[in-house]
């Protein structure tokens, strides 16, 4: 794991986006939020798993502006905190000002690093997430 960033916490009463990136990170059936959606991707997410805020976010337009989205789901910030000791959720600081809205999940391993945990945590996450949107989108 990388070491965490300088973050900005958002208070436990706010409530974070997680965007739907890949196809298989819901199940075609129930239309629920896979685990996979939570693993942090070593390319991408080398700060934390990004999340956007919901107060702050039009999720239309958010979505939108992705090659590809399959929706969001909405996640609030104290259950993420209650999930684990390591896990939090603000604003990295060099970020805070170019992307309002934009905001990490720090503490959650790579897949590399620590693979049980990294499943177990991502699992956690998919119990306490709630679907706000399945639309499929294209640029």
């Amino acid at each position: 794991m990388l070491d965490p960033v300088p973050t900005t916490p958002l208070g436990c009463e706010d409530i974070v986006l997680r965007a739907l990136l890949k196809k298989n990170w819901f199940d075609e059936d129930t239309k629920r939020i896979k685990a996979d959606a939570f693993i942090r991707d070593p390319k991408r997410d080398l700060d934390g798993l990004s999340v956007n805020i919901h107060s702050k976010t039009d999720a239309a337009s958010w979505l939108a502006g992705f090659s590809r989205s399959f929706g969001a789901d909405t996640l609030h910030t104290g259950r993420i905190r209650d999930i684990d000791r390591a896990l939090d959720v603000g604003q990295a600081e060099d970020d805070a000002e170019a992307h309002p809205d934009h905001a990490i999940i720090i503490g959650m391993p790579f897949t590399d690093d620590d693979p049980d945990r990294a499943e177990s945590l991502a699992s956690r996450l998919v119990e306490i997430s709630r679907t706000l949107d399945r639309n499929m989108r294209r640029k």
